[in-house]
C-alpha cells in the first residue's frame, strides 16, 4: 500500500493512505536536552533507543482499546507494534493538538514546573495534565475546567444533552475531589478488569 509523508515529527511520522486514513509511525527517537538527558517533553531530538516507539505503540494502543471498550469514539482503527505503526481515521485536530499526559512519576516539565515542591523521581498517583501543543511557548497547561472549557467549542444545551445522553463518562467531574463511582471508572481504564 503507497502511502504519502504527511507529516515529520519528532518522534512519530505521519503517512496517508489510499483509503484516506492516515499511518502513524513510531520511532525510536528520544527528545532531550543539549546535555544529553532523555526528556519526554523536551523539543529536541538527542539520539535513539532501540524498541522505545514499539513500546510508545504499545501503550498507546492499549488507551485507546481501553477507551473503545468504555464506548469513547477515537481515530484509532489498529495498531501493529511489529512494524510500529498506528492507523487511525481522519480527524481534525484542535488547534496545534492537546496533549494528554498521564504522569506515575514527577519528572521532566512537571519537576521544572513544582520542583521547589517536589523532588525528581517522586511516585504520582496517575497524575493526568492537559497541555496544548506549542513548542514555542512551552506546551503551556489547560488544567483546569476555565482553562480547558474556553478552549473548546462551546456547545449548544442539546449538543451536550445529547453528548451525555450517548456517553455518560462525559459528566464525569472535571475538577475537585473524585467521586469513587469515577475513580472506579479510571482505574478500569487504566488497569484493565482483573
Amino acid at each position: 500500500m503507497t502511502a504519502e509523508l504527511v507529516r515529520h515529527g519528532k518522534t512519530k511520522d505521519v503517512y496517508r493512505l489510499p483509503d484516506g486514513n492516515y499511518r502513524l509511525h513510531f520511532k525510536d527517537d528520544v527528545t532531550g536536552h543539549a546535555d544529553g538527558t532523555v526528556d519526554p517533553g523536551a523539543n529536541a531530538v538527542i539520539g535513539r533507543i532501540d524498541g522505545i516507539g514499539a513500546a510508545c505503540l504499545r501503550m498507546t494502543a492499549y488507551f485507546f482499546e481501553a477507551l473503545g471498550r468504555i464506548g469513547l469514539p477515537t481515530h484509532f482503527l489498529s495498531a501493529d507494534p511489529a512494524a510500529g505503526t498506528m492507523t487511525v481515521r481522519p480527524a481534525r485536530m484542535f488547534g496545534r493538538g492537546v496533549e494528554v499526559i498521564v504522569r506515575q512519576v514527577a519528572t521532566g516539565s512537571f519537576v521544572r514546573r513544582y520542583g521547589d515542591y517536589i523532588a525528581e523521581g517522586v511516585p504520582l498517583d496517575r497524575l493526568v495534565e492537559f497541555t496544548i501543543k506549542d513548542d514555542a511557548r512551552g506546551d503551556p497547561l489547560a488544567t483546569s475546567a476555565t482553562n480547558a472549557r474556553a478552549l473548546l467549542p462551546a456547545r449548544t444545551g442539546e449538543e451536550r444533552r445529547l453528548s451525555e445522553a450517548q456517553n455518560p463518562h462525559h459528566r464525569l467531574p472535571t475538577a475537585g475531589p473524585l467521586s469513587e463511582r469515577y475513580r472506579d471508572q479510571r482505574s478500569e481504564c487504566l488497569v484493565g478488569r482483573a
